[in-house]
């Protein structure tokens, strides 16, 4: 009984514990992480407005045999380009011990250029919240366990996505600005800390040129939040963006943030 009581208690640690998977951030905030499609590993951008999963060319041709054409896709990149793309469904995406069985992939020939394997969307995500601790620069796989913890310490907000054939997976926060105007804007850590665009029809209320290339330093915030805000962040004005508003990562920079998809929630904690 007493074996069988030890093995009982190893075994619930093992389930109940986080699983911690590290990370590495660049001098721009890019987040790099250790994927595996198939049977092969590369290192894939952690991109929440990646959308969906896509491959390098390179990386792609490692395990095109192992691919099954699954139809094909037009989307929109944040500044209304228009990618085209064939889908195919690889075996299986995996971070750690979190796996996708036969996760649709895109290919992206232009990652070739910046020596990026591949891009790693919210989809994986979708059944399991997840914790980006940048200061300790690890990925963090919470469980149910995990998040009744992290609910006592954070604070807690709504997010809203935009999902599309269950392809395509875009998250969502309300910024406000200079504490008067609210927006919603997609939340993509492929932008790196610093990236703040707003849409044209916010210009008139900031009084801000119509100029891409033209920034103005305003008070960007989480909405509802006292404390999660950068008092100094450049605001570009975008003619040509489909969105809101797109930000990247930098409000969270000294936190961890957690994104819990399936309670459709972000937790931040220090």
């Amino acid at each position: 009984m007493k074996n069988f009581l030890t093995a009982l208690l190893l075994t619930s640690t093992i389930l109940f514990s986080e699983e911690q998977i590290p990370i590495t951030i660049n001098d721009y905030g890019l987040i790099f992480i250790k994927v595996k499609v198939n049977d092969e590993s590369g290192t894939f951008l952690l991109d929440t407005g990646g959308g969906a999963h896509v491959l390098s060319n390179n990386f792609f041709n490692k395990i095109k045999g192992e691919t099954d054409e699954a139809g094909f896709y037009t989307g929109f990149r944040h500044n209304g380009e228009r990618i085209d793309t064939k889908v195919y469904t690889a075996n299986s995406i995996s971070v750690g011990s979190l796996n996708q069985i036969e996760p649709k992939i895109g290919m992206y020939p232009p990652l070739d250029q910046y020596g990026i394997d591949g891009i790693l969307s919210l989809m994986i995500f979708k059944n399991t919240a997840f914790t980006i601790d940048f200061m300790n620069l690890q990925v963090i796989l919470e469980t149910d366990e995990s998040l009744f913890e992290l609910e006592k310490l954070s604070e807690i907000h709504p997010i809203l996505f935009d999902s599309e054939r269950d392809l395509v997976l875009d998250m969502f926060i309300k910024i406000c600005l200079n504490d008067s105007v609210s927006l919603l804007a997609e939340f993509d850590t492929g932008a790196g800390f610093e990236t703040f665009l707003l849409n044209k029809f916010y210009a008139d209320k900031f009084n801000l040129p119509l100029d891409s290339l033209n920034n103005t330093n305003c008070k960007i915030s989480l909405c509802g939040s006292e404390t999660i805000s950068n008092n100094k962040k450049s605001a570009t004005v975008k003619d040509d963006l489909i969105y809101e508003g797109l930000i990247g990562s930098g409000l969270f920079k000294n936190s961890k943030l957690t994104i819990d998809i399936p309670n459709k929630r972000i937790l931040v904690s220090k």
